[in-house]
């Protein structure tokens, strides 16, 4: 309590232009993106929301969403659990369920039953191609379900996912993902860290993120927005967090 305490005063003294995006319903946020200039919100309790216009839908089933991204055309959610990615239409409906292997040449780096899918974003479109990177959340003390990024690409045509790779990190309970000008980053919600990656998904530098359990991450030229699992969604100014 007293760590929570010092987490949110130390945050409002160093971020003192947040702002708290109220949804329309009680939600967890998971995951965040902006799609065609619309800001939206997956929570893991199975509701969408369009925090633009302020519309939410509910799904049917009971999903636990972990992670969410779009490539222009479609948003794509992550299932923790399943560990499946699902891809919906203009309609938010789903339209297409992808399973992510779970074996790398052999190796288990999606261990079933272990923390799964925490971030989930869209990397970019080669030769028939979408590539993907996502998040296993993990407090490292499995040696098997490790903290990790793997990178994996699914064939639009036929569906085919394969992995590409991944890379096993020190620090753990990584979570949101984002590409912002062809660079990946990463939180880290249990050390609220936003960290930057080089193309081998080394770490390039570190910053100190408010709040907690961030778990959604959008990065525009002038704002970062951070949805929390605790239920609110941040909106920061650029400069004040990537000093």
């Amino acid at each position: 309590m007293k760590k929570l305490f010092f987490i949110s005063l130390l945050s409002s003294l160093l971020f003192s232009e947040s702002i708290i995006i109220k949804t329309k319903h009680k939600i967890e946020p998971s995951g965040l993106t902006m799609f065609r200039n619309h800001l939206f919100v997956i929570s893991d309790n199975g509701r969408l929301c369009d925090l633009s216009s302020r519309i939410c839908k509910k799904f049917r089933k009971k999903y636990d969403f972990e992670g969410m991204t779009n490539n222009g055309e479609n948003i794509y959610l992550g299932v923790e659990g399943k560990d499946d990615i699902y891809k919906l239409n203009d309609s938010m409906e789903i339209i297409e369920k992808i399973k992510i292997p779970r074996y790398y040449k052999g190796i288990n780096i999606l261990p079933k039953g272990g923390d799964g899918i925490e971030g989930l974003t869209f990397l970019y479109k080669k030769a028939g191609w979408n590539y993907f990177a996502i998040t296993n959340q993990s407090d490292n003390e499995d040696q098997i379900d490790r903290s990790r990024i793997i990178i994996l690409k699914e064939k639009e045509i036929s569906g085919e996912v394969r992995i590409v790779k991944y890379k096993d990190f020190e620090i753990t309970d990584l979570s949101g993902l984002f590409v912002y000008k062809k660079e990946l980053y990463v939180i880290s919600d249990d050390n609220n860290y936003l960290m930057k990656l080089d193309k081998d998904l080394n770490i390039l530098k570190k910053w100190f993120l408010p709040g907690e359990d961030q778990e959604g991450l959008v990065i525009t030229d002038k704002f970062i927005y951070i949805a929390q699992d605790s239920g609110n969604v941040l909106k920061i100014k650029r400069s004040e967090i990537m000093k």
